[in-house]
């Protein structure tokens, strides 16, 4: 388990930046940003997120896929499909863009980029 340095930019209809630290567990980043659990768990060829506050979020990333998102409010369960279009795992970045699709005539289109490094 590693202390590690996590910078990341998730460009949608607005961009948030997060500039923080989280922990590195084997394939697992562990961060809480902005009082929002996040884990993302990395494998060879896709990748789950996993964000806990007042609601639960559980995306999961496979490149020319789509997918089901899970979003949990108060009880209340929302399905929504993920296309992901680009999907990159390096050493010590994730890039991922996709399209959330929310009904047939409705979709938003995100790129998120996650840059970490153990901490010295």
């Amino acid at each position: 388990m590693s202390k590690i340095k996590i910078e990341s930019k998730l460009i949608g209809d607005e961009t948030s930046f997060f500039s923080g630290y989280g922990i590195l567990r084997k394939n697992e980043i562990l961060f809480n940003e902005n009082e929002i659990k996040t884990k993302i768990k990395i494998f060879e060829d896709k990748i789950f997120i996993e964000r806990n506050n007042q609601y639960l979020l559980k995306i999961e990333f496979i490149r020319g896929k789509k997918t089901k998102a899970t979003y949990n409010m108060y009880g209340n369960n929302y399905y929504f499909d993920i296309l992901t279009k680009k999907l990159n795992i390096k050493d010590n970045n994730i890039y991922i863009e996709y399209d959330l699709i929310i009904s047939d005539n409705q979709k938003m289109n995100f790129s998120y980029n996650i840059d970490y490094s153990i901490d010295s």
